[in-house]
């Protein structure tokens, strides 16, 4: 989406939408704020939709505009069908329509005009026929909201796959570290490889068995003597 200076794009392209024979131009647009004109060709009707991440006001402009919320007519002919001499009875009227709000549109012979008076939640104006939900204008729009949603689902799979990826290296790393010994770790095997382990008593040995000698426990060989001798062993 194009920056804005002073409310107005800086690109004119990005200030013109077209879907089939409807037509919308940013007259407004200062984030989160925007105003947008939409152009209807005579004797249509939306299917119903909503705009999720939008609050908008409708307001009527010209020509003859209906607009049902949910199953009521809340602008009708009674305010935008001309009299004789072809002045609406009152223009101007507005409906709000909040953030999801599920609504639908048509104009009569004369086709009409309507501005969006928005505040986008998300902060980034841009056409309504763009945050649709719903049933598609035409089979154009129908075609556009297909490939946003396929460009959606492909940045979601995205997502998804450099989460899987993320997730599966740091298993691998605690993998790792898991089978690196420590310097301990490493003493204790080589040990255990040697026959090594816990320091024993030394034993006496008598025939087949084997005695701890318990008037030297502690293992260490001492000097004795011969009794009638001097010898010293």
């Amino acid at each position: 989406m194009q920056q804005s200076h002073g409310g107005v794009p800086t690109s004119v392209h990005d200030g013109i939408a077209r879907v089939g024979d409807y037509t919308g131009l940013i007259l407004y647009r200062q984030p989160p704020f925007q105003v947008e004109l939409w152009i209807i060709p005579p004797n249509t009707e939306s299917p119903a939709h909503s705009h999720p991440d939008v609050d908008i006001f409708l307001v009527h402009v010209c020509g003859e505009i209906k607009v049902w919320v949910g199953e009521e007519l809340v602008l009708g002919p009674a305010q935008t069908v001309p009299d004789k001499n072809g002045v609406t009875k009152s223009n101007g009227n507005f409906v709000r329509l909040p953030p999801g709000q599920v609504h639908r549109a048509g104009t009569g012979p004369m086709g009409g005009a309507f501005i969006n008076v928005q505040h986008w939640l998300d902060g980034k104006p841009r056409f309504t026929s763009d945050n649709w939900e719903g049933g598609a204008l035409n089979e154009e729009h129908k075609k556009k909201l297909e490939e946003r949603l396929n460009r959606q689902e492909y940045v979601r799979s995205l997502r998804e796959t450099s989460e899987s990826s993320r997730l599966e290296a740091m298993l691998i790393s605690r993998r790792a570290r898991g089978t690196q010994a420590s310097p301990a770790d490493s003493t204790r095997r080589l040990s255990d490889d040697f026959g090594g382990g816990p320091s024993e008593p030394v034993t006496e040995r008598s025939g087949d068995s084997s005695t701890v000698n318990a008037q030297n426990p502690s293992g260490r060989l001492e000097p004795s003597v011969i009794p009638g001798s001097t010898t010293t062993l």
